[in-house]
C-alpha cells in the first residue's frame, strides 16, 4: 500500500513539474518584453492605408426659398475601408454662401446629410426630408449613393432641407381637465418598400 501512494505522490509531482516549466517558457520574464514571432512583420514595414484623394463638393439651401444655409452641417457614411464614419458632431459646415468642401476621401460608396436647426434633416438626393426620425428611411427619405474613385472630384452634392413643422395642441380628460404628461404621437402616410405605411415622424408629452 506505501508503495502505491509512494508511485502516485511522484506521477503527481512529475505532472505538476511539467507544466510549470511550460508555463515558465510561455511567459517572459519580468521586465522583458514579449518577442514576436519570427515570421512577424516589423510594424514600419506593414502596409498602411493609402491616403484619401477624393473630393466631394456642394452646397445647402433651403427648400421653400432656395437661399443658401450657413453654418448647415455636413456629414455622410461610407463603405471605403479606413473611411470616417462621421455621424457624430465633427462633420463639415457650410460657409456664408452655403458652400462646403469635403475632401482627402479614399474610394468607395459615401451618402451624404445634412441637417440645421429649424430645418429637418434630408439625404443628398431624397425626395424629402425626415430621415433622423427613422433608423431605416421611407423610399422618399432614402438619399442617393456617390461612387468615388481615387483622385476624382464630385461636384454638385447639393441638398435642399425643408423647414422644420410644429403641431400644437392640448388634450383634456372626459371632465375638460388638462391631462398631464399623455403621450403625443404624430405619424405621415409614406412608402417603404413600395408598400403604403404610417411612419412615426415625432412624439412628446403634455406639460401641466
Amino acid at each position: 500500500m506505501d508503495r502505491v501512494r509512494l508511485l502516485l505522490l511522484v506521477a503527481v509531482v512529475w505532472i505538476f513539474g511539467t507544466h510549470l516549466s511550460a508555463f515558465l517558457q510561455q511567459k517572459p520574464p519580468p521586465g522583458q518584453a514579449q518577442r514576436p514571432p519570427p515570421n512577424a512583420q516589423p510594424a514600419r514595414d506593414r502596409p498602411r492605408p493609402a491616403a484619401g484623394t477624393a473630393i466631394i463638393r456642394g452646397r445647402v439651401f433651403a427648400a421653400d426659398s432656395r437661399a443658401p444655409l450657413r453654418r448647415a452641417r455636413v456629414a455622410w457614411t461610407s463603405d471605403a475601408p479606413g473611411a470616417a464614419v462621421d455621424l457624430g458632431p465633427k462633420g463639415v459646415f457650410t460657409d456664408a454662401e452655403g458652400r462646403y468642401e469635403i475632401s482627402d476621401l479614399p474610394p468607395g460608396r459615401y451618402r451624404l446629410f445634412a441637417k440645421r436647426t429649424g430645418y429637418v434633416q434630408t439625404d443628398f438626393g431624397a425626395k424629402r426630408g425626415g430621415s433622423a426620425a427613422r433608423g431605416i428611411p421611407t423610399d422618399s427619405e432614402r438619399g442617393v449613393t456617390i461612387d468615388l474613385a481615387g483622385g476624382l472630384a464630385f461636384d454638385g452634392a447639393d441638398i435642399y432641407l425643408p423647414k422644420a413643422g410644429v403641431i400644437t395642441g392640448r388634450i383634456l380628460d372626459d371632465s375638460g381637465d388638462p391631462m398631464i404628461q399623455a403621450f403625443v404621437g404624430a405619424r405621415r402616410q409614406d412608402r417603404i418598400d413600395g408598400r403604403p405605411r404610417l411612419t412615426a415622424c415625432g412624439t412628446d408629452m403634455t406639460d401641466d
